[in-house]
């Protein structure tokens, strides 16, 4: 059972995996935090990272994880029209998953329970071949309509909206979650400074990219997220960052 949570620690959503009652047995317990210990121990794009493990009220383990935003490979499968559709972009997919096992493998370890609808796509993957941003922005916009209070699904809509090039919307998305009461971090300033560079708003983009970096080299210069946003946003700008 896999439940979207928050951190009550750090400003992120995250995903939480409880065993389910029905499995307490002590052997099921064990491979259950066998899992969350193997998997933590993974460092690849294609896993998952692992943040804690903990134990519920009522004594079901529990870890939490990094909440990936799409759909799983199962569900995208079943969208096509005829298996030939779309057929690069689902090699290169296979092509990740491929990579990820290698990884693995080298590691000692073997996945039992391999199939589509275990491989999330993320709507807002690193990798550029593997994004789908039609069909995120499609899906954060149901997100948003039926919760229109929650500045999550309105932070991915701007991002999904971003990645689509509709850079307007984008930056009317991200002022929405203001108005809903979010102090401001580098997650939506990144954002804000590459949509404002697209539309030719140099200053702007310099005052949001420089209130991005203040923010994250204060509270959380370590995010691997924040470093990419970081990163993609720079190289955007034309701004030489200096090495770590």
């Amino acid at each position: 059972m896999v439940y979207r949570g928050k951190d009550p620690q750090l400003p992120r959503d995250l995903a939480i995996k409880v065993l389910r009652p029905d499995r307490q047995q002590p052997d099921l317990v064990r491979r259950f935090i066998e899992e969350a210990k193997i998997t933590s121990k993974l460092q690849h794009p294609g896993v998952v990272p692992v943040h804690s493990l903990g134990q519920m009220p009522d004594g079901r383990p529990y870890f939490t994880m990094k909440l990936i935003r799409g759909q799983n490979l199962a569900a995208l499968l079943a969208e096509r029209a005829s298996p030939s559709q779309d057929l690069p972009r689902f090699l290169k997919i296979f092509e990740q998953v491929c990579q990820t096992l290698a990884y693995t493998h080298s590691q000692g370890i073997v996945h039992r329970d391999l199939k589509p609808a275990n491989i999330m796509v993320g709507a807002s993957c690193r990798n550029p071949k593997l994004r789908d941003p039609v069909k995120a922005v499609e899906l954060a916009k149901q997100a948003v309509a039926a919760a229109p209070r929650n500045g999550t699904y309105w932070q991915t809509l701007a991002w999904a909206q971003y990645r689509a090039a509709d850079w307007k919307a984008a930056i009317a998305s991200m002022e929405k979650v203001k108005e809903l009461g979010s102090p401001g971090d580098s997650i939506e300033w990144f954002l804000l400074a590459m949509a404002h560079q697209r539309l030719g708003k140099k200053d702007e983009a310099r005052k949001w990219y420089e209130a991005a970096v203040k923010w994250m080299e204060r509270n959380n210069p370590n995010d691997e997220q924040l470093r990419r946003c970081r990163a993609e946003a720079a190289e955007l700008l034309g701004i030489k960052q200096t090495k770590d």
